[in-house]
């Protein structure tokens, strides 16, 4: 995509129809937004829905709207009227990305590698390097406008008093904007309150898990707390959140504003001095996952302390939480914050909470082999725990399953939350203890 220095504006979809310059000239500017509502995806795609208004003509109008997410992607764009939707249709559609104060917009690409054009007679001459210098520095008598000084990767310096300026991604600031071009089909002339639905790039989220163990260890605070960052170049305001995990769909919040550039942290769930169990645990890898990961299992390492709220907790909060990181700060006999091993773990759906890993259990290690698949969908762990201690303890080993997944072994009953399953064993210092793995898909 190309933005001259002298334009105003740039068509970014070549296959959206662009309305004339007479009708653009008549052209009625819809709302500022009446209500937002936006979910972002975890694919890096989301969801925008607007409520907004226009005085419309009978006949073909056009009509404007302006502040749209940079990154909308035009062909999902939607429109629909919300009384008597047969009234109104959305009949061309032309999509600008709006420069409104060039020189701001340049002056943030001092110093980025860009890709500049110059337009001869008959030849378009390509240069590639650094911009210098913004087109307008401060100096003794006032702001004083520069040509633009390229640094070429052969350490020359060009200067240019002309030239096009290739854009890898659309400046972010309030000097630019958005816009939609419609012309729109209405059966009589009325004030139109329409839904304007729209997909973009842009936004991403992520959600944290944080337990807080006692000094004692038996109980514990649950903080979790949703991340919205917000990069597509249209702030939010009042609009009602969402985060999309999957297939599940988890509010966030309402009325909350969005600005540009920014992110926003919604506390989704909190716990205060709930119950806690300490139980040893050596936790598998899932069969697919990276090498190194395999590579480590199959090392000795030391159990872990693994928190588990009791089982009347997920009630406490009342609400499906979506997955993320989740981590454990454990307080030693002085009140020193021990931080604990992270961990992906699996969305809730309000019936059990993730387990949380603190700090080694001296004395008890464990290697993980997997090995050779048995059919198509199944995998066999063979799992050697071996103590030093002179008690006998007993630990569990994590099995991570997901919703289609199930143990085949061992055969005796297991516990299972959301995103695993525990199989309980004994392990003495006599002699090492082996446990069988199968897990199967349905």
């Amino acid at each position: 995509m190309r933005t001259p220095l002298a334009a105003l504006a740039v068509v970014i979809a070549a296959a959206l129809l662009e309305a004339g310059p007479a009708a653009r000239a008549a052209a009625q500017d819809a709302s500022t937004p009446e209500e937002v509502a936006l979910t972002v995806g975890a694919d890096g795609r989301s969801v925008v829905r607007e409520v907004r208004s226009a005085q419309l003509a009978a006949g073909r109008s056009s009509l404007r709207v302006l502040d749209v997410a940079p990154q909308l992607l035009p062909e999902t764009v939607s429109l629909r009227a919300l009384s008597q939707p047969e009234l109104l249709r959305l009949a061309e559609q032309a999509a600008w990305f709006e420069v409104l104060d060039v020189a701001k917009a340049l002056e943030h690409l001092a110093g980025r590698p860009v890709e500049l054009l110059r337009f001869h007679e008959s030849t378009v001459e390509k240069l590639e390097g650094r911009l210098l210098f913004p087109p307008v520095v401060g100096s003794p008598t006032g702001e004083r406008r520069l040509p633009l000084y390229l640094e070429q990767g052969d350490g020359q310096i060009r200067l240019l008093d002309d030239a096009e300026v290739v854009l890898d991604a659309l400046p972010s600031g309030d000097w630019n904007r958005m816009r939609l071009d419609w012309r729109v089909d209405c059966e009589r002339a009325d004030r139109y309150r329409f839904e304007l639905l729209y997909a973009t790039r842009g936004l991403a989220w992520r959600c944290d898990w944080l337990l807080r163990a006692s000094v004692e260890h038996e109980r514990g605070d649950l903080s979790v707390v949703a991340s919205i960052t917000n990069g597509c170049g249209q702030a939010f305001r009042g609009a009602r959140l969402a985060v999309q995990d999957g297939t599940t769909l988890h509010p966030v919040a309402d009325g909350a504003t969005l600005a540009r550039e920014s992110t926003l942290q919604v506390v989704l769930a909190q716990l205060r001095d709930a119950p806690l169990t300490r139980t040893p645990t050596f936790a598998l890898p899932r069969p697919d996952a990276p090498a190194e990961a395999l590579a480590a299992a199959a090392a000795p390492a030391p159990l872990r302390e693994r928190f588990d709220f009791a089982s009347d907790a997920a009630a406490r909060i009342g609400r499906a939480l979506p997955g993320g990181a989740a981590q454990a700060i454990v307080l030693d006999a002085k009140n020193r914050p021990w931080l604990g091993a992270s961990g992906d773990v699996a969305a809730t759906r309000g019936t059990a909470l993730p387990s949380f890993f603190g700090a080694p259990v001296v004395g008890v290690r464990g290697v993980a082999q997997l090995q050779a698949r048995e059919a198509p969908g199944r995998a066999r762990w063979q799992v050697t725990l071996e103590s030093t201690r002179s008690e006998p303890l007993d630990v569990e080993v994590a099995v991570p399953l997901d919703e289609e997944e199930r143990l085949l072994e061992p055969a005796g009953p297991y516990r299972r939350s959301a995103s695993h399953a525990f199989v309980r064993t004994r392990v003495s210092g006599a002699s090492p203890t082996t446990v069988t793995v199968v897990v199967s898909r349905s």
